[in-house]
């Protein structure tokens, strides 16, 4: 099983999506994120209003879907202590946890990820439209299952794919079905 550790914005993406269930099945990953974005990870827009809703993880928690990590070790809270003074918390100490015990990191953040690919070439970095369209090829995921994870994404997290991103146009198309 490959361990993907996620930032804030990833994870409030794919529990937008509700979608880490079938997610975790289909690629094998075990979602993973560190204190700093579980403490961060607080509201997503409700799909019918729009207002800003509390969003509860202790059932992905609880059900093994997600597992919350902390640093622990020196040379792991360096790390850390050193990329915080370059991206936020969260972003942070996922890098440090990523970096430190040969993680996968999912980050969107576009100043997080081209410093975390300076700094760490080896790092494997997952966007939210690659981690989507891996769920979708690893299954044959029904078009409209896929549509309706995007929009809740765009509606309930606010993300769009960058129009530069490698995979923005995949995501309108997909979006389309």
């Amino acid at each position: 099983m490959k361990i993907l550790i996620s930032d804030t914005s990833v994870l409030l993406n794919l529990v937008a999506a509700d979608c880490l269930a079938s997610l975790s099945q289909a690629t094998g990953w075990q979602f993973v994120i560190c204190s700093a974005v579980f403490n961060e990870t607080k509201k997503l827009r409700d799909a019918s209003t729009g207002e800003m809703v509390l969003i509860d993880l202790a059932p992905m928690i609880e059900a093994g879907l997600l597992r919350v990590m902390d640093i622990d070790d020196s040379d792991e809270k360096t790390i850390y202590i050193d990329q915080a003074a370059v991206v936020d918390d969260g972003e942070a100490m996922s890098m440090a946890i990523a970096v430190y015990r040969n993680f996968e990191l999912a980050i969107d953040d576009r100043q997080a990820t081209n410093h975390s690919k300076r700094a760490f070439p080896g790092l494997r970095i997952w966007s939210t439209p690659e981690i989507l369209k891996a769920w979708a090829e690893s299954i044959d995921l029904p078009a409209g299952t896929l549509a309706l994870a995007i929009r809740n994404i765009e509606d309930r997290a606010r993300y769009f794919p960058a129009k530069s991103h490698p995979l923005c146009v995949w995501w309108q198309e997909a979006k389309r079905a």
